[in-house]
Order: structure tokens, then C-alpha cells, then sequence
């Protein structure tokens, strides 16, 4: 038995072509691949729909062969790093630690394909607020100037009266 590993074959790098491709093909089959379910008729159900998404995908894509594992590593990591950029949109213009802040302009935009992987799942891709977190602030309990000069002139003619 040897002990040497394997070197893993690696595939080619996927092309903008083939990326909205992939985008396209699971658009056209998000009720089965994006459920939350986990029970084994689903999973079967997805991995039956992985492999029929890579025959297609094999038959318009000219840059080769893609298994259905690849295919759905690599949708996995777009989602991934459209996260990530949203995060980025959210999280950099409000860090701490000195300096000027970082910023909108500077933060890289969601490309259209980006966009389209975003509105499968809009759930997926919406950060969930604690109703617990004393930091919070809600949208609805934010006060425009007008809505404050309201409240204090509300106030005053209380306390006046």
C-alpha cells in the first residue's frame, strides 16, 4: 500500500460565460436546488437535478468536462463571495479603530450576474437582526429632523399648558 497521495487533477478555470451559464441552469431549477429541506427523498431529488444540470452544462460549455460536484462547489463559493461583498457593503463604512472611513465608492458593486444569484434567495442573502441586541437601530424607530422638531414641539406645548 502507498503511502504518496494522489495529485489531484485540476480542471481549467471557469469563464464568465460558463459562470452565468451555471447562473441561468440553477435559476431554472431554484425550487429544487435552493429547499431547505434535508430529508433524504429531497437530497436525492437535488443530487438527480446536479447531474442533469451538468449534462447541459456540458452540452453549451466548449471550455470542458464539469461533474456535478464541481458544479455545485462552485456555485456553493459565487454565493459565497456574493455574501461576502454584501457584508462588505454593510460592515465597512462603520468600522472603528481611526482613520477616514472607507468610502461607498471605494467598495466593489454587485455585478448583474451577482444580482441574479442574489434575487434566487433573497432570504439567503438578507443579514437577520437579533431583537435581542441592545445596538440595534430600527428603521422604523429612526427620527428624521422633522419627526424630532414634531416630538419636542409636541412636548413643549405639554409642559406649557
Amino acid at each position: 500500500m502507498s503511502l504518496l497521495k494522489i495529485k489531484r487533477e485540476r480542471s481549467t478555470n471557469f469563464i464568465d460565460g460558463e459562470l452565468q451559464l451555471l447562473v441561468d441552469l440553477v435559476a431554472s431549477q431554484k425550487h429544487i436546488l435552493e429547499n431547505k429541506k434535508t430529508d433524504a427523498v429531497t437530497a436525492n431529488l437535488k443530487n438527480k437535478t446536479w447531474e442533469a444540470l451538468a449534462n447541459k452544462f456540458n452540452c453549451k460549455s466548449l471550455n470542458g468536462y464539469r461533474s456535478p460536484k464541481c458544479l455545485k462547489s462552485k456555485y456553493e463559493n459565487l454565493k459565497k463571495n456574493v455574501k461576502i461583498k454584501l457584508r462588505d457593503v454593510k460592515s465597512k463604512p462603520c468600522v472603528t479603530g481611526g482613520g477616514p472611513p472607507i468610502p461607498l465608492k471605494a467598495l466593489s458593486k454587485l455585478s448583474p450576474m451577482e444580482e441574479q444569484l442574489r434575487s434566487l434567495n433573497p432570504l439567503a442573502f438578507s443579514g437577520k437582526v437579533s431583537a435581542f441586541d441592545s445596538d440595534r437601530i430600527e428603521d422604523q424607530n429612526t427620527y428624521s429632523h422633522e419627526m424630532l422638531v414634531q416630538d419636542y414641539e409636541k412636548t413643549d406645548s405639554n409642559v406649557s399648558n
